[in-house]
């Protein structure tokens, strides 16, 4: 969202990231970096129990600012509720995998009126692969019509800060890199046990 945001200032388009209060270290850097993208404030730490706080706050405020200001487009970063919407912006949201249909199934899965929820509503679906189009298809009945399949970038936004705050010897040692949570849905535990046995 970061790259995306900062390549639609470059086309000479006004886009704003509305993160009222965020703890997200890459979005203060992007901030310091790109001013006046980022609206909010960081929070170096998280306050315990504060988080259904927080959220609910960042809604109420983001809500307020999409309904109070001029905007063309409104792109949901989640599948969370959408905001309180009055003035009918068109509605984006990108949809990256259903992992979580295929592999736990919808029976099984929290919150799934609220992800169909802001399915139904969006006017507009950007799917990262022909793949993920197939599986938002078949599992929500969405109208083909309604999606695009647009790939990821390569950029890295940041890689000119990360390589100066370390020494160049130390990136190129061996190293594992897993991106995800550990709920295991994603093989991690068994792809420890691979590489130990190995």
């Amino acid at each position: 969202f970061l790259s995306l945001a900062k390549n639609i200032n470059e086309l000479k388009n006004e886009v704003y990231i509305y993160s009222p209060i965020y703890v997200n270290k890459y979005l203060e850097l992007f901030n310091k970096n790109y001013p006046n993208f980022v609206k909010g404030s960081y929070l170096k730490k998280k306050i315990k129990y504060s988080s259904k706080l927080i959220n609910l706050y960042n809604h109420f405020k983001s809500s307020s600012d999409l309904n109070n200001n001029k905007f063309d487009i409104y792109h949901s970063t989640y599948y969370g509720e959408p905001l309180r919407n009055s003035k009918k912006i068109p509605l984006i949201i990108t949809v990256h995998d259903l992992i979580h249909e295929i592999f736990i199934g919808k029976k099984n899965m929290k919150d799934l009126d609220i992800k169909e929820k802001i399915l139904n509503q969006a006017d507009h679906i950007i799917c990262v692969s022909k793949n993920t189009q197939n599986d938002l298809i078949k599992f929500y009945s969405v109208n083909e019509k309604k999606t695009s399949v647009i790939y990821h970038g390569a950029a890295n936004i940041f890689a000119d800060d990360l390589i100066k705050k370390q020494e160049v010897n130390k990136i190129f040692n061996p190293y594992f890199l897993y991106v995800g949570s550990r709920h295991g849905y994603k093989n991690c535990g068994n792809f420890l046990k691979a590489y130990m046995d190995s």
